[in-house]
């Protein structure tokens, strides 16, 4: 779900410059988020990215899958 709320927000960020290249190549008026509205919507789609990263990296450990985890170097040499 986070995951997908930051897809969103890059999509958007990803028009919002499209729309910024066709009012300097085009001159086609169009209204567009300014400098820090561009920052805010890319530290937006950072932080659900991270916690979506944060989220699924906790799965395999809540479901009690031993295998799931990092390997370890018991029994053997590395």
């Amino acid at each position: 779900m986070l995951l997908s709320i930051a897809a969103l927000l890059l999509a958007s960020y990803a028009l919002n410059i499209g729309l910024g290249v066709a009012d300097v190549k085009l001159h086609a008026r169009a209204w567009r988020l300014g400098d820090v509205g561009e920052f805010v919507l890319v530290l937006f789609a950072m932080a659900f990215f991270v916690a979506g990263l944060m989220l699924d990296e906790q799965a395999p450990a809540a479901s009690g899958d031993e295998t799931a985890g990092p390997l370890s170097s018991e029994g053997g040499e590395p």
